[in-house]
C-alpha cells in the first residue's frame, strides 16, 4: 500500500490558535489556565502535524470564544462531507461558522440540523466504515440521530456508545493503530468498542485513552509515558509532546485539528 492509502494519514489539517481569552476557557477543575504555556505546546502540536506532510490550514483566531483551539468539536468529516456540529456548550457555538467558511474550499459543507439537536465532533470516533459516537454531556441523542442521516448518505454505520464519565468520547477512547484502541474502561465500556472488531488495550493513566493516529506514527501526551511504552512494544512508532496547559483546559491530542483524509482513505 503506497502511503498515500494509509488509514489515518492526513492530506489537510485545520487548525486554530490558542485565543487570548484562553484562560476563561471551559474545564471541569479550578484550576489557572496558561495561556503562554498553551500557545507554545500548540505551536508544537501543529509542527508535529506538519511532519506527517499534510498541508496545514490555520483558521483565523478568535478572542470571543476561548475554546476555539479545540476546533474537532466544530465539524465532523465523512470523507469530503463536512457536517457543521452544535455544540453541546451554547457558549461554544459561535465558533462554527469560521470553520466551515475555512473547510468550504475543500469540502461540501452541510447543517447537522435537529432542532433539538447537540453534537461535539469530540464525540465521533470513525474506525473504517464505522462512526462511533458517544452520548455524552456534549452529544444528545437528537445528535446522534442527526449524525445518522448524513452518516447513511456516506456508506458509514454509527454506533452509539454511552459515555459514563469524562467530557467526551474520544476522552475515553481513541484508535492509536488501524484496529487498535485505548480505551478507559471507567468512562466507557470495552465490550462497545470490541462489538465492531476492534482491538482494545485498557489503559490506567488519565491522559494515555486520547492519542492521535496519523497513519504512520501516533502522537501521545508526555503525561502518559506508560500508554506510550506499550504502544512502542506493539511495535509503533510513537512520538510524544508535552500538552499539560492544553490538558488543564479538558482538551486532548485530537480536539486541535480536523483532519481530511487522502482520497479512498479515512482519519478518525
Amino acid at each position: 500500500m503506497s502511503p498515500i492509502g494509509v488509514p489515518g494519514r492526513p492530506r489537510v489539517v485545520w487548525v486554530r490558535p490558542v485565543s487570548e481569552s484562553f484562560p476563561d476557557a471551559l474545564q471541569d477543575g479550578a484550576v489557572d489556565l496558561d495561556l503562554e504555556a498553551a500557545r507554545i505546546q500548540h505551536a508544537a502540536y501543529v509542527a508535529a502535524l506538519a511532519d506527517t506532510g499534510a498541508q496545514v490550514v490555520e483558521v483565523a483566531g478568535d478572542d470571543a470564544h476561548p475554546d476555539a483551539v479545540f476546533i474537532e468539536d466544530t465539524v465532523v468529516l465523512l470523507g469530503r462531507t463536512a457536517v457543521c456540529t452544535r455544540p453541546g456548550a451554547p457558549s461554544r457555538r459561535g465558533e462554527v461558522a469560521a470553520v466551515a467558511q475555512a473547510l468550504a474550499p475543500w469540502c461540501h459543507v452541510v447543517e447537522l440540523g435537529g432542532a433539538a439537536a447537540t453534537l461535539d465532533g469530540g464525540d465521533v470516533l470513525r474506525a473504517g466504515r464505522h462512526l462511533l459516537v458517544g452520548c455524552s454531556s456534549r452529544s444528545n441523542e437528537a445528535g446522534v440521530l442527526a449524525l445518522t442521516q448524513h452518516a447513511g448518505a456516506a456508506g458509514l454505520d454509527v454506533h452509539p456508545v454511552p459515555v459514563r464519565r469524562g467530557l467526551h468520547l474520544k476522552s475515553a477512547v481513541s484508535l492509536a493503530a488501524e484496529g487498535l484502541a485505548l480505551v478507559d474502561a471507567d468512562a466507557v465500556d470495552p465490550e462497545a468498542i470490541e462489538a465492531v472488531g476492534i482491538e482494545v488495550i485498557e489503559v490506567d493513566e488519565a491522559m494515555g485513552a486520547n492519542v492521535l493516529w496519523l497513519g504512520d506514527r501516533t502522537l501521545v501526551s508526555a503525561a502518559a509515558p506508560r500508554t506510550a511504552e506499550v504502544l512502542r512494544a506493539r511495535g509503533l512508532r510513537v512520538e510524544t509532546v508535552v500538552y499539560d496547559a492544553l490538558h488543564a483546559a479538558d482538551g486532548g491530542l485530537t480536539c486541535c485539528s480536523v483532519r481530511l483524509a487522502h482520497p479512498g482513505s479515512w482519519c478518525t
